[in-house]
């Protein structure tokens, strides 16, 4: 494969799980978002993974359901990283140990294994694994580094659509074709075959030795 060979990418039709949390740091249930409280409680979030086929490392964050906040500027899509670190299972399952020093994490984990998106294992070292599939969470662009979130269009609607992914190794994904050439040309082309090895594998989910992260 060389630099010449152009990979098309698929579009992946699943729907991003979008999900609120009520969280102490925010104004109660029911305040009206203005600009002194540009978020309040449900805070509408969705689980974002971020994959770096270069160093072949993954991460969890919760990303911020929407892309524009109408009253604040320059919003971080990334609201909270749900963890820094996280491994796949043989059978694909994403295994992760959260921060739990972060205040916001440390509410939010209960409410999302309540909503069936996450459960943690019982195995004593605060492992937790998502249950609804990467195909559910939001993907950064693997070029300009955009978020699938949901924005306004032309009507002032909420809409969103997914980005595509590297049909060469489906690990990158990419928000256009433009992305796509250009992070191809950028070098994607020597790392598109590797990307989809697994990070490190773990035998039986729940097993201890198999779930320690470093």
């Amino acid at each position: 494969m060389t630099a010449t060979t152009v990979i098309q990418c698929v579009p992946k039709p699943h729907r991003v799980e979008y999900f609120g949390l009520v969280l102490s740091s925010l104004p109660p249930v029911g305040t009206v978002p203005s600009p002194d409280n540009p978020y309040v409680a449900p805070l509408p979030l969705c689980i974002g993974i971020d994959h770096i086929p270069r160093t072949q490392t993954t991460s969890l964050h919760l990303i911020h359901a929407t892309r524009e906040n109408a009253f604040l500027q320059g919003q971080n899509p990334i609201f909270k990283p749900l963890s820094v670190t996280c491994q796949f299972t043989r059978h694909g399952d994403i295994i992760f140990r959260p921060d739990l020093s972060c205040k916001e994490i440390k509410e939010g984990l209960p409410q999302m294994a309540e909503k069936g998106l996450i459960r943690e294992l019982s195995d004593a070292l605060g492992t937790w694994v998502v249950i609804i599939g990467k195909q559910a969470l939001s993907k950064k662009c693997g070029h300009c580094q955009r978020w699938e979130q949901m924005c306004r269009n032309e009507q002032g609607k909420l809409k969103y659509r997914r980005w595509n992914l590297c049909q060469g190794c489906y690990a990158v994904a990419y928000c256009r074709d433009e992305c796509s050439d250009k992070a191809w040309e950028g070098g994607h082309w020597e790392t598109c075959l590797k990307a989809n090895e697994p990070i490190q594998d773990a035998e039986t989910v729940g097993k201890e030795d198999d779930l320690l992260l470093d």
